[in-house]
């Protein structure tokens, strides 16, 4: 299964808070803000599909606004799952010899 593309991405986010992406320029790769997503405008084609996800994630949990290692980890570890399937995550640390940096 390949990777979902930012139109797919913006999608979801659409689906997971009935609102169309915000992109803003300067402070913080992404927000969640409790109605809507925000992704700074200007990032790699990574950060910005990473950000968004992470952000999807927050939104689907209706995490609170404020910073919560909790919901942050949570975030982090549902934002992996959108981007690459455990089986394809299995194949890069086997390409890669499980260096993180490189996969």
């Amino acid at each position: 299964m390949p990777t979902p593309s930012i139109n797919q991405l913006a999608a979801l986010a659409h689906q997971a808070t009935g609102h169309h992406v915000r992109w803003h320029l300067d402070g913080p790769k992404g927000e969640w803000d409790g109605t809507r997503i925000s992704i700074r405008h200007g990032m790699s084609l990574a950060q910005t599909r990473c950000t968004l996800a992470h952000e999807i994630a927050h939104a689907q949990h209706h995490d609170p606004c404020s910073h919560d290692d909790r919901a942050e980890h949570r975030a982090d570890r549902r934002s992996a799952h959108l981007l690459i399937t455990p089986m394809a995550y299995a194949q890069a640390e086997k390409n890669f010899d499980g260096d993180i940096n490189r996969i």
